[in-house]
């Protein structure tokens, strides 16, 4: 075992005794029984089989912590993110401070992959959900705000396609608040304000695409269509 492997598993066992500590002296017994038959079954690798057992102990005490958290933990081992999110959630809520950071840590790692899981399906919707909650974690992120941005101008332009158009400036405005100097925002904005016959917004949208990118093919296009007598 390296180095790095052995810091990590002294690290895991430093935080189960720390919520073993934190919880042992409220939890119900019932609770605890079910919660041991289940981290029993998760030292062993065997995680979905451990997850009845932790569910069993988060509904006998619903303040049980630690039950949440392995639930969490199971589920984002067998990379059921959706199903990860709500009991890490849970466990933010509930954990003391000195186990808060790892819980944020795993319940932020499920959120992202959550929205990378539906963002292959291109299930927009969903993960636009996702990543704003993520965001909500830590706003100052870049790489959120970012992959955010995209997923609403993604979603932009699926609803565009769908002539909802309505929904799909709203979609792009939300990204344009999150990226504003990125040119295919204001490309979709344009072409949504051009089908509702908004023409003096649309001009106005290509005018900022050209300023953020003067050699945009499509924008020149539609500049000169639009501006043409």
């Amino acid at each position: 075992m390296t180095y790095k492997q052995t810091s990590h598993c002294l690290f895991t066992l430093l935080v189960c005794f720390i919520l073993v500590a934190c919880n042992t002296m409220t939890v119900r017994p019932d609770a605890r029984y079910e919660f041991d038959e289940g981290l029993s079954l998760f030292n062993k690798g065997y995680y979905k089989t451990a997850i009845p057992s932790f569910e069993n102990a988060a509904k006998l005490d619903p303040n049980y912590a630690e039950s949440f958290l392995y639930l969490g933990r199971s589920y984002s081992y067998l990379h059921q993110w959706d199903r990860a999110i709500p009991p890490l959630r849970r466990a933010l809520g509930l954990s003391s401070e000195k186990v808060l950071d790892e819980v944020y840590d795993l319940y932020l790692t499920a959120l992202m992959e959550a929205a990378l899981t539906e963002s292959r399906k291109q299930n927009h919707r969903a993960t636009i959900n996702y990543l704003d909650e993520a965001l909500t974690l830590k706003p100052q992120s870049a790489e959120i705000q970012n992959e955010l941005s995209r997923s609403y101008l993604a979603y932009g332009q699926y609803l565009l396609k769908k002539e909802r158009v309505d929904e799909a400036l709203e979609a792009f405005d939300s990204a344009r608040k999150l990226s504003p100097e990125n040119p295919a925002i204001f490309m979709g904005l344009a072409r949504g304000f051009l089908i509702k016959g908004d023409t003096l917004q649309a001009i106005r949208a290509v005018q900022k695409t050209l300023n953020l990118d003067p050699e945009n093919k499509g924008a020149l296009l539609l500049f000169r269509s639009m501006t043409r007598k």
